[in-house]
């Protein structure tokens, strides 16, 4: 059964690789990947098993565009909420934009003349399986922008006010952007401790 499906006529496809148990219980074990082929606007993992204790996201991509990050399709206008420090340049500030349909959790950068750094991103995905509380997450991500904001840095949380648990994870280019071709982007499950 595929767990990645892309949009907009991808080709993109990945199948989880189940591996043997490892020997720590505290182990990453990969679930899934896609690599962008310039077509695709939204990444979706979906059939996320419910083995593991969170999830983690990893990302090197390319766009120009905010990634924004919706779980179990819900789109509802009020259902996330964030806040984040970034450091940009010389300059470190806060933001909190309130209640969202979506959350950001990447500013890509742009592909263009001289820029081959994609921008990195890690999201985490707390206690993904439990539906007795709001799902947590965490963001960190960098860029360089080829000199436009001489680099920055962001270190963001948010929380999806759901108890459901999370079977679908869908990475979204705002503004109907595609992702560049060669971004990459890789879901682990993370066991938690025996």
């Amino acid at each position: 059964m595929p767990l990645i499906t892309t949009r907009s006529n991808a080709s993109a496809r990945g199948y989880g690789a189940f591996l043997a148990a490892a020997a720590s219980s505290t182990s990453f074990e990969s679930i899934a990947t896609a690599t962008a082929s310039g077509s695709q606007s939204t990444i979706t993992f979906y059939s996320i098993p419910s083995t593991y204790q969170h999830l983690q996201i990893r990302i090197l991509a390319w766009g120009g565009s905010n990634m924004l990050l919706r779980l179990n399709n819900d789109s509802g206008a009020t259902q996330y909420r964030g806040h984040g420090l970034i450091g940009q340049g010389g300059t470190v500030y806060a933001e909190a934009p309130g209640a969202s349909s979506s959350i950001k959790c990447h500013y890509q950068t742009s592909l263009g003349a001289g820029n081959n750094y994609p921008s990195a991103t890690i999201i985490d995905i707390h206690d993904y399986v439990s539906t007795s509380k709001y799902k947590t997450f965490r963001f960190f991500f960098g860029k360089e922008d080829n000199g436009s904001y001489n680099g920055s840095v962001e270190f963001n949380s948010g929380l999806w006010l759901s108890t459901s648990a999370v079977d679908r994870v869908d990475l979204i280019n705002n503004g109907g952007s595609f992702f560049a071709s060669g971004s990459h982007f890789a879901l682990y499950g993370i066991k938690g401790a025996a």
